[in-house]
């Protein structure tokens, strides 16, 4: 794992998820409520989001806040990751949405 700052001081991290061959660049943001995955980087394997897409069909839509304060409305969209840096190895509920920079 390695971690760095991004832009405004922003931490960070590079983690393993499994399932994905190259590791997820990840924003650490302890003030969100959620989780939030980039579609286009869960895409990466397609049979993992083939089986998001299909279990989350007819939930609906979420209205989402990101950091730049826009609000954004998307298909719900829920993935179950399993996440894994330094000792933090947890499997998280993730929203997919499409983002620019982090994973």
């Amino acid at each position: 794992m390695s971690a760095e700052k991004g832009s405004g001081g922003l931490l960070v991290v590079h983690a393993r998820v499994r399932g994905y061959e190259l590791p997820f660049r990840v924003l650490i943001d302890s003030g969100a409520s959620k989780n939030f995955a980039r579609r286009q980087t869960v895409a990466s394997n397609s049979n993992k989001l083939t089986d998001a897409l299909r279990e989350s069909k007819g939930e609906g839509t979420v209205s989402v806040q990101l950091a730049d304060g826009n609000v954004i409305t998307v298909p719900r969209i829920h993935m179950d990751l399993a996440v894994k840096f330094e000792d933090f190895d947890s499997s998280e509920q993730f929203t997919v949405l499409e983002m620019d920079k982090y994973d």
